[in-house]
């Protein structure tokens, strides 16, 4: 298994951020502006008189355009994706309540509801370009996949974590049994790790997650936890789950197989949980 130099983010934060839709700014053509009236302003670009808005770089697989018209007006676009038409399609939407548009340091200005394309790209980098002879206001986000979860191969034993209204299936590694995770194909695998507090352990506790690949790379994940304070084991009450912490690992095509232990406590296990992203 081959893994990228800089394979190895470790993600020290309290919890994990939700991933969201990510803004693209144009590299060629359209205005500058902003949509207003809500909690947040959201950018946007102004294209006509048969200027083209262009994205160029795009790796994300799936990308979302929000396109909208001047109040009472409405036009016809063209949608290009690397140099060839997608779609020609018309934007007549009703005027909206909430939003304005301001360009510039102008006044904002009414603005239609957003007539919305959602669009599946295939691997590798894309240029999307759009042409309009009215003026149009136009939004480019990418759009995160869902993570998916994987089950382990092997490990030392599966545990169900109770946290609230949740039971979350987690599985534990020690020193000497690893847990082994088997993947085909690229992605980012999320690593999600819970020390297993004893009746002895109190306070910050450090603990290291050994990495091993299949090619014999060896990784050094250092982190350290507190007890958690809103979760427990529904199968293991001896032990108290500490506060979840990951990291992250960037895998290669082909097939992967990566090993976790535990090393640097004194800790029974540490339990694991993983997510892929591709």
């Amino acid at each position: 298994m081959k893994l990228k130099a800089w394979l190895l983010s470790i993600v020290l934060a309290m919890a994990v951020v939700s991933v969201q839709a990510k803004y693209v700014k144009p590299a060629k053509g359209g205005t500058s502006c902003k949509l207003v009236g809500g909690k947040v302003e959201w950018s946007y670009a102004l294209t006509g008189s048969g200027d083209a808005v262009e994205w160029q770089g795009l790796k994300a697989r799936h990308v979302k355009l929000y396109i909208r018209s001047p109040k009472d007006g409405g036009g016809d676009f063209q949608l290009y994706i690397d140099g060839k038409a997608y779609k020609k399609d018309t934007v007549r939407e009703g005027a909206s309540k909430k939003y304005k548009i301001r360009v510039g340091k102008g006044a904002p200005k009414a603005v239609s509801k957003a007539k919305t394309l959602k669009i599946k790209l295939a691997k590798g980098k894309h240029t999307l370009k759009l042409t309009s002879k009215e003026p149009l206001y136009v939004r480019l986000v990418t759009i995160p996949q869902k993570p998916s979860r994987i089950t382990p191969e092997k490990y030392d034993k599966s545990l169900s974590l109770i946290n609230g209204d949740k039971l979350v299936s987690y599985y534990s590694a020690t020193a000497s049994e690893p847990v082994v995770v088997k993947h085909e194909g690229a992605g980012t695998l999320t690593v999600w790790s819970r020390l297993a507090f004893d009746k002895n352990m109190k306070g910050t506790q450090h603990y290291t997650v050994v990495v091993r690949t299949a090619d014999k790379k060896v990784i050094h994940a250092r982190l350290e936890t507190v007890i958690s304070e809103t979760s427990t084991w529904k199968n293991d009450g001896g032990v108290i789950p500490g506060k979840a912490r990951t990291f992250k690992l960037d895998l290669a095509k082909g097939s992967n197989e990566i090993k976790f232990l535990l090393d640097g406590t004194v800790a029974p296990y540490c339990a694991f949980r993983f997510t892929i992203t591709r």
